[in-house]
C-alpha cells in the first residue's frame, strides 16, 4: 500500500497490516498522488512541489524527477508500457517514457480544469480523467492522442480508479455539506 500525504512523506505499508515499510523522502510539498507499477516495484508520486517523482519501492531510491509548471495532483504507471501520466492543475496530462526518462513528455490535449484523476483502460489504448469541480470523464484514445469522447456525470467525480482486470470503473462523484 502507498499513500500520499499532506506533509510531504508518501509511505508505503504492508497491505494486509498497515505496518510502516518505509517513506519516501524529497518532496518539499503536500503529495497528492501516490500509486504502485503493477508488480509494485515502482511508486510514483505527483506533489505541490511542481513535481512529480518516481521511486525504487523496494529501497525508497529516488529514480527520476519530473518538473511541471504547477501542482501535480495525479500519477498513474501504464500497464503495458513504460509509461507515466501525470495530470496537473495546468489542466495538461504529461506521458513520461521511463524507458528516456531525460525525453521530452508528450501531452494531451488541455481539458477543462485542473486534472484530479486518471485510470489506464483497454491495454493502454485509453486513459480516462476527470478534472476538479467539472461534471464528466474525459475519455483520451491514447492510439491517436486525441479526446474520443466526454461520460456524462451528475456531479463533479472526485476519484476514478480501474478494477485490476480492467473490466469496471469506479469514481466518487459529487460533495458533502
Amino acid at each position: 500500500l502507498a499513500s500520499a500525504s499532506k506533509d510531504g512523506v508518501p509511505m508505503l505499508r504492508h497491505g494486509e497490516t498497515g505496518d510502516w515499510y518505509g517513506s519516501f523522502q524529497g518532496h518539499k510539498g503536500a503529495v497528492w498522488s501516490c500509486v504502485l507499477n503493477e508488480p509494485a516495484l515502482l511508486c510514483a508520486t505527483g506533489s505541490a512541489d511542481f513535481t512529480a517523482r518516481v521511486w525504487d519501492a523496494c529501497t525508497g531510491t529516488q529514480l527520476h524527477e519530473f518538473s511541471h509548471p504547477h501542482i501535480v495532483r495525479s500519477t498513474n504507471f501504464s500497464h503495458k508500457s513504460n509509461k507515466l501520466a501525470t495530470g496537473c492543475h495546468d489542466k495538461t496530462i504529461r506521458l513520461y517514457d521511463l524507458g528516456a526518462p531525460d525525453a521530452a513528455p508528450e501531452t494531451l490535449p488541455p481539458v477543462e480544469a485542473a486534472v484530479r484523476s486518471m485510470a489506464w483502460l483497454q491495454d493502454d489504448n485509453i486513459l480516462v480523467c476527470v478534472s476538479n469541480d467539472k461534471t464528466g470523464i474525459n475519455v483520451f484514445d491514447m492510439r491517436t492522442k486525441t479526446l474520443a469522447q466526454t461520460i456524462p456525470t451528475a456531479a463533479p467525480v472526485t476519484s476514478i480508479d480501474v478494477t485490476f482486470d480492467q473490466q469496471y470503473m469506479t469514481t466518487a462523484e459529487g460533495r458533502t455539506a
